[in-house]
């Protein structure tokens, strides 16, 4: 029996969506591994691929022997990683003879592209399927010390801010370095997008400046937002994209105080005069507005917005009246469109209004009036 194998006892974790078996091993040195393989064996020098970088299409040939005195048939491969495939799925392998098979994996798709760590241990199980065994073989392990090919700096870019809804957002920059030569890295920003721009770095090949500018049409809120950036080119192609972010606090322009209103009947045909502050917070002067109520299909619970007027610069004091008011609390919403003293566009803005009749709240506390 040759010398130089190791044997692997497996045992089974789980299952791949190839239909395998996911194996969790640990090694018998006191064993030959075709005994563990039904005559089977690859050398150790097979197993361990040692350093390599991460790449899409990662090729190693393997020998893989028969150590019987009968011709060995296999029918294809499990993998406990969709990341790998083996080739030939079939082949016949002679009595103590032996046939090279190759090993494909694709680094993208093992799970740990996003993660910035500069190297990463990488371990692969895979076994045969012999034909007319009804117990397949417990297989081998690949072992990989796997160098990220791409980085980038920062992996989360925060804008700081807080920034005003429609107004320019100055741009950032990310620095990015591969280990082999860029010739070209497309960069893609999701929505609600921006302009990304890549820059070459005089006399440093291995580098690339990434500037992003987001767009002006962000709506408020907070954001993040996925930055994809990908090597072009016959080598750097080969390079799995890596995922950066861009975190940014969004403040609409227009606000509204109070931002909800509360308007409970206190007898028939109820009407309500509220006030709401309405400003620009950068401090456009308001000289006109309108106010609509959020279209519902329910005409019962409807409030009519009789008028609206300017007080000032700001504050904008409208009627309302109450439609067959419905029992308990309902939810609408008023749209104010705003005008301001230039050719400025006009804006909007939208104030929560619950309305209803009075109503009481467990422990006693009733909800009887107009408030906030």
């Amino acid at each position: 029996m040759a010398r130089g194998y190791r044997s692997l006892v497996l045992t089974a974790i789980g299952w791949t969506a190839m239909g395998g078996l996911c194996l969790e091993g640990y090694l018998l040195e006191s064993r030959p591994a075709a005994l563990a393989n039904f005559g089977l064996s690859i050398p150790d020098k097979n197993l361990d691929l040692g350093k390599v970088w991460e790449q899409r299409d990662l090729v190693r040939n393997m020998s893989l022997r028969n150590e019987t005195n009968s011709p060995v048939t296999i029918n294809g491969f499990q993998t406990s990683c969709g990341c790998a495939i083996i080739e030939p799925q079939d082949l016949v392998i002679p009595p103590a003879g032996e046939r090279t098979i190759r090993l494909k994996i694709d680094f993208s798709r093992a799970g740990f592209r996003d993660t910035n760590s500069p190297v990463r241990d990488f371990h692969l199980t895979f076994r045969p399927l012999i034909s007319g065994l009804a117990v397949h073989p417990n297989g081998w392990t690949v072992f990989a010390r796997v160098e990220k090919s791409l980085f980038i700096n920062p992996t989360e870019l925060d804008f700081v801010g807080p920034f005003i809804c429609g107004q320019p957002i100055p741009k950032k920059a990310f620095s990015v370095t591969s280990r082999i030569p860029i010739k070209e890295l497309a960069a893609h920003l999701d929505e609600p997008g921006g302009k990304v721009c890549v820059l070459e770095v005089p006399g440093r090949p291995f580098h690339r400046v990434v500037e992003v500018t987001p767009s002006r049409s962000i709506g408020p809120g907070n954001h993040l937002v996925k930055l994809q950036l990908q090597p072009v080119g016959p080598i750097a192609g080969r390079l799995p994209p890596v995922n950066a972010w861009v975190k940014l606090n969004v403040l609409p322009e227009i606000v509204a105080e109070p931002p909800t209103l509360l308007l409970i009947q206190e007898g028939p045909g109820s009407s309500f005069r509220p006030r709401v502050r309405l400003f620009s917070r950068l401090g456009k002067k308001i000289i006109r507005t309108s106010a609509t109520q959020e279209s519902r299909t329910d005409e019962k619970v409807s409030l009519i917005i009789k008028r609206v007027e300017v007080a000032g610069d700001t504050v904008a004091i409208f009627d309302v009246s109450m439609r067959r008011p419905p029992h308990g609390i309902h939810t609408t919403a008023i749209h104010f469109k705003l005008f301001f003293d230039s050719d400025m566009p006009c804006a909007e803005v939208k104030l929560l209004v619950f309305y209803g009749k009075p109503f009481s709240l467990p422990g006693g506390l009733r909800i009887d009036k107009e408030g906030t």
